[in-house]
Protein backbone atom coordinates (compact mmCIF):
# COMPACT_ATOMS: atom_id res chain seq x y z
CA UNK A 1 0.00 0.00 0.00
CA UNK A 2 3.14 2.22 0.46
CA UNK A 3 1.28 4.84 3.33
CA UNK A 4 2.49 3.72 6.90
CA UNK A 5 0.08 3.99 10.14
CA UNK A 6 1.25 4.91 13.33
CA UNK A 7 -0.38 2.29 16.02
CA UNK A 8 -0.11 4.55 19.45
CA UNK A 9 -2.58 4.98 22.60
CA UNK A 10 -4.49 8.61 22.12
CA UNK A 11 -5.14 10.70 25.38
CA UNK A 12 -8.01 11.80 26.90
CA UNK A 13 -10.45 14.37 24.37
CA UNK A 14 -8.27 14.05 21.62
CA UNK A 15 -11.00 12.78 19.12
CA UNK A 16 -10.16 13.00 15.38
CA UNK A 17 -12.63 14.03 13.21
CA UNK A 18 -12.89 12.13 9.58
CA UNK A 19 -14.67 13.18 6.55
CA UNK A 20 -17.46 10.48 6.14
CA UNK A 21 -17.76 10.64 2.59
CA UNK A 22 -14.52 11.15 1.68
CA UNK A 23 -14.18 7.40 3.31
CA UNK A 24 -17.11 6.32 1.58
CA UNK A 25 -15.53 6.91 -1.43
CA UNK A 26 -12.25 5.69 -0.75
CA UNK A 27 -13.63 2.17 0.59
CA UNK A 28 -15.71 2.35 -2.61
CA UNK A 29 -12.13 2.52 -5.10
CA UNK A 30 -10.34 -0.24 -2.21
CA UNK A 31 -13.54 -2.23 -3.43
CA UNK A 32 -12.64 -1.18 -6.96
CA UNK A 33 -9.18 -2.01 -6.97
CA UNK A 34 -10.14 -5.56 -5.82
CA UNK A 35 -12.45 -5.81 -8.69
CA UNK A 36 -15.19 -4.99 -7.47
CA UNK A 37 -17.17 -3.19 -10.61
CA UNK A 38 -20.82 -3.08 -9.75
CA UNK A 39 -22.77 -2.92 -5.98
CA UNK A 40 -26.23 -2.94 -5.43
CA UNK A 41 -27.67 -0.21 -3.17
CA UNK A 42 -27.27 -2.74 0.24
CA UNK A 43 -23.25 -2.81 -0.92
CA UNK A 44 -23.47 0.89 -0.39
CA UNK A 45 -25.77 1.13 2.62
CA UNK A 46 -22.97 -1.30 4.69
CA UNK A 47 -19.84 0.82 3.09
CA UNK A 48 -21.87 3.90 4.34
CA UNK A 49 -22.52 2.32 7.70
CA UNK A 50 -18.73 0.69 8.13
CA UNK A 51 -17.67 4.55 6.96
CA UNK A 52 -20.13 6.22 10.13
CA UNK A 53 -19.03 3.43 12.83
CA UNK A 54 -15.04 4.18 11.52
CA UNK A 55 -15.93 8.24 11.75
CA UNK A 56 -17.88 7.75 15.30
CA UNK A 57 -15.28 5.64 16.52
CA UNK A 58 -12.09 7.85 15.92
CA UNK A 59 -14.06 10.76 17.02
CA UNK A 60 -14.59 9.42 20.65
CA UNK A 61 -12.33 9.76 23.01
CA UNK A 62 -10.58 6.80 24.89
CA UNK A 63 -11.92 5.32 27.82
CA UNK A 64 -9.47 4.90 30.68
CA UNK A 65 -9.72 2.94 33.96
CA UNK A 66 -8.25 4.85 36.71
CA UNK A 67 -6.31 3.25 39.28
CA UNK A 68 -8.87 1.99 41.80
CA UNK A 69 -11.69 2.17 39.68
CA UNK A 70 -12.57 -1.18 39.37
CA UNK A 71 -13.48 -4.00 37.38
CA UNK A 72 -16.44 -2.64 35.68
CA UNK A 73 -14.17 0.02 35.02
CA UNK A 74 -11.67 -1.66 33.59
CA UNK A 75 -13.56 -4.03 31.59
CA UNK A 76 -15.24 -0.92 29.96
CA UNK A 77 -12.41 0.77 28.64
CA UNK A 78 -10.14 0.56 25.93
CA UNK A 79 -7.04 -0.87 27.57
CA UNK A 80 -8.05 -4.61 27.16
CA UNK A 81 -6.67 -7.26 25.55
CA UNK A 82 -7.02 -10.97 25.16
CA UNK A 83 -4.64 -11.95 27.59
CA UNK A 84 -5.55 -9.26 30.35
CA UNK A 85 -9.55 -10.50 30.15
CA UNK A 86 -8.14 -14.02 30.33
CA UNK A 87 -6.04 -13.41 33.69
CA UNK A 88 -9.73 -11.35 34.69
CA UNK A 89 -11.62 -13.63 34.30
CA UNK A 90 -9.34 -16.59 36.23
CA UNK A 91 -8.19 -13.86 38.82
CA UNK A 92 -11.45 -12.22 39.60
CA UNK A 93 -13.34 -15.07 41.44
CA UNK A 94 -10.53 -15.87 43.22
CA UNK A 95 -10.32 -12.40 44.91
CA UNK A 96 -14.13 -12.69 45.54
CA UNK A 97 -15.08 -10.42 42.75
CA UNK A 98 -17.87 -11.44 39.55
CA UNK A 99 -16.18 -10.71 36.48
CA UNK A 100 -19.00 -8.96 33.99
CA UNK A 101 -18.66 -10.41 30.82
CA UNK A 102 -16.89 -8.82 27.74
CA UNK A 103 -16.71 -8.85 24.33
CA UNK A 104 -13.66 -10.45 23.92
CA UNK A 105 -14.04 -14.41 24.14
CA UNK A 106 -13.28 -16.81 26.65
CA UNK A 107 -9.91 -18.45 24.77
CA UNK A 108 -6.44 -19.54 26.63
CA UNK A 109 -4.27 -16.52 25.77
CA UNK A 110 -1.50 -14.94 27.27
CA UNK A 111 0.72 -11.67 26.73
CA UNK A 112 2.78 -11.91 23.59
CA UNK A 113 4.54 -8.50 23.51
CA UNK A 114 4.82 -5.12 25.86
CA UNK A 115 1.62 -3.69 24.77
CA UNK A 116 -0.19 -7.16 25.66
CA UNK A 117 1.61 -7.08 29.12
CA UNK A 118 0.63 -3.20 29.74
CA UNK A 119 -2.75 -4.44 29.59
CA UNK A 120 -2.83 -6.79 32.10
CA UNK A 121 -0.87 -4.19 34.03
CA UNK A 122 -3.58 -1.95 33.33
CA UNK A 123 -5.91 -4.39 35.02
CA UNK A 124 -3.69 -4.95 37.95
CA UNK A 125 -4.14 -0.86 38.38
CA UNK A 126 -7.47 -0.72 38.09
CA UNK A 127 -8.72 -3.42 40.10
CA UNK A 128 -5.55 -4.13 42.92
CA UNK A 129 -7.71 -6.81 44.48
CA UNK A 130 -6.79 -9.50 42.49
CA UNK A 131 -2.75 -8.50 42.17
CA UNK A 132 -2.22 -11.17 45.79
CA UNK A 133 -3.70 -13.64 43.30
CA UNK A 134 -1.05 -13.62 39.92
CA UNK A 135 0.50 -16.64 41.02
CA UNK A 136 -2.47 -18.74 40.24
CA UNK A 137 -1.95 -17.59 36.58
CA UNK A 138 0.67 -20.07 36.58
CA UNK A 139 -1.58 -23.32 36.76
CA UNK A 140 -2.70 -21.92 33.01
CA UNK A 141 0.16 -23.09 30.53
CA UNK A 142 3.96 -22.93 30.64
CA UNK A 143 4.18 -19.38 29.24
CA UNK A 144 2.37 -18.09 32.15
CA UNK A 145 4.31 -19.68 34.81
CA UNK A 146 7.32 -18.81 33.36
CA UNK A 147 5.41 -14.87 33.61
CA UNK A 148 4.70 -15.14 36.97
CA UNK A 149 7.87 -16.09 38.47
CA UNK A 150 9.58 -13.59 36.49
CA UNK A 151 6.99 -11.13 37.16
CA UNK A 152 8.40 -8.78 39.04
CA UNK A 153 11.02 -8.32 36.70
CA UNK A 154 8.59 -8.06 33.94
CA UNK A 155 7.02 -5.37 35.72
CA UNK A 156 10.09 -3.44 36.27
CA UNK A 157 11.25 -3.69 32.60
CA UNK A 158 8.13 -2.43 31.72
CA UNK A 159 8.08 0.76 33.92
CA UNK A 160 11.83 1.12 32.55
CA UNK A 161 10.70 1.49 29.37
CA UNK A 162 6.93 2.68 29.22
CA UNK A 163 8.64 6.29 28.16
CA UNK A 164 9.42 5.30 25.01
CA UNK A 165 7.29 3.96 21.79
CA UNK A 166 9.44 0.79 21.97
CA UNK A 167 10.03 -1.70 24.87
CA UNK A 168 12.96 -3.81 23.32
CA UNK A 169 14.40 -5.58 26.68
CA UNK A 170 10.97 -6.06 27.60
CA UNK A 171 10.18 -7.66 24.30
CA UNK A 172 13.70 -9.75 24.57
CA UNK A 173 12.53 -11.05 28.13
CA UNK A 174 9.23 -12.35 27.14
CA UNK A 175 10.35 -14.05 24.02
CA UNK A 176 13.09 -15.71 26.17
CA UNK A 177 10.73 -16.88 28.43
CA UNK A 178 7.69 -17.79 26.23
CA UNK A 179 10.44 -20.19 24.27
CA UNK A 180 11.29 -22.27 27.70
Amino acid sequence: MGHEIEIRPHTVGDGLCIEQMHLVAEILNLLKGHGVTTVQLRHINAVIEAANRICDEFGRADQVAAPGSGLVAWACSDSVGMSSVYMARRLAPVAGLRFPGHRIPDEPAHPYDPSDFGRCLGLLDAVPEIRPYIAKMAEYGKVWAAYVEHWDELETLYKEESTGEQAPKLYARMQELQRE
